[in-house]
């Protein structure tokens, strides 16, 4: 005989599990993961869950930054678990944050905004054009162009104009105008931020 459950029952009863019960689910190896990039984080973290401890969530700021794996907001900025969200995507835009920084305002209570751009960083490097052209390229254009084409990739030819129009975007939009907002650039050869806005 089978038991359907429905989503709220499912839901309900997994609420009703102890904390604890998700991880005593992970196995400790994970043979389908040989030889991929996911493994290195799933180790770790499982061990890390035999110590991990639930936090206050209570964000004061956003930090819109790049995804560049040269920076690790935590550790660069000094930025403590549960006080800062932290927004990454390719070159920091904000333009693609703004659905993120109204939840994190609205829900959470986030009252600042920190954009952080960085040097050397690959959207500087190409043109929206050029990433158009490679996605075409690589997935074919019947493939790629009715997904890609209103995509807009927000590269740029200039740090202090992309943190300025960033900046300029934040204050001018309805929603967000009244917040305190800040561009910094980072250098991602000595490590330090600069004020640019």
């Amino acid at each position: 005989m089978r038991f359907l459950l429905s989503a709220p029952l499912l839901a309900a009863a997994a609420l009703a599990l102890p904390f604890s019960a998700p991880r005593a689910l992970v196995p400790r190896e994970h043979p389908s993961l040989e030889g991929t990039h996911t493994l290195p984080f799933v180790t770790p973290n499982t061990e890390a869950a035999h110590t991990f401890a639930p936090m206050d969530h209570e964000p004061t700021a956003i930090l819109v930054t790049c995804m560049d794996g040269r920076i690790l907001p935590e550790e660069a900025f000094g930025i403590k678990a549960g006080t800062v969200n932290v927004l990454r995507n390719a070159g920091g835009r904000v333009a693609g944050a703004i659905p993120s920084i109204l939840v994190s305002q609205v829900a959470l209570g986030s009252h600042e905004i920190i954009v952080v751009h960085h040097t050397d960083c690959g959207m500087h490097k190409y043109t929206d054009a050029g990433i158009h052209e490679a996605l075409e390229s690589h997935y074919g254009n019947d493939t790629a162009r009715p997904y890609t084409d209103s995509i807009a990739f927000n590269t740029f030819t200039s740090l202090n104009h992309s943190l300025h129009d960033d900046i300029r975007l934040l204050r001018d939009h309805p929603l967000i105008n009244s917040t305190q907002v800040s561009g910094w650039a980072y250098n991602v050869t000595d490590g330090l931020l600069q004020r640019y806005v």
